[in-house]
């Protein structure tokens, strides 16, 4: 796992020097990656605080915080996300040979107030989607395996 912190403060980018590689199993993964999450719950909940299996466009609204009155795909106030209180973005590539990119995921969250919510761009809009705690561990989780699985198969093919 590749972990760089950037973060944006009075309208400048900020890229922190260097990146961290931390080596972790499937087993201590979220592990590793919680720690450097903004300390938000919504986001550093794990996968089984969302209180079922989630699948990507999982759009069951049983899924989706109480209290929220935001429609599934609902447009993101404003243009950007500067508003939100945490963006965060997590990318999964497969490379089951050098050179060869099998697999790619891309996820991107923000957090407003008390509320996750998965963003997606559709056009020039970019959407929101509300999503309970522990989405971000599930779908990291979906995604990790699918990796894996492009990893596994093509090492077990002849030769």
């Amino acid at each position: 796992m590749i972990v760089q912190a950037i973060t944006e403060r009075d309208g400048r980018v900020l890229i922190e020097p260097g990146a961290e590689l931390r080596l972790a199993s499937p087993q201590t993964l979220w592990p590793a990656l919680q720690v450097a999450l903004p300390p938000l719950d919504v986001l550093r909940a794990p996968a089984n605080a969302v209180g079922h299996e989630t699948t990507p466009g999982d759009t069951d609204r049983s899924d989706s915080p109480a209290g929220t009155d935001i429609d599934d795909g609902a447009p993101w106030p404003g243009t950007t996300l500067d508003d939100a209180d945490a963006v965060l973005q997590i990318v999964v590539e497969a490379w089951p040979a050098p050179g060869r990119l099998a697999s790619f995921w891309s996820r991107l969250w923000a957090v407003d107030g008390d509320t996750l919510f998965d963003v997606e761009r559709r056009a020039d809009t970019l959407t929101r989607t509300p999503r309970p705690a522990g989405s971000v561990a599930a779908e990291l989780q979906w995604a990790l395996a699918g990796a894996l699985s492009v990893n596994l198969a093509y090492r077990d093919q002849p030769r």
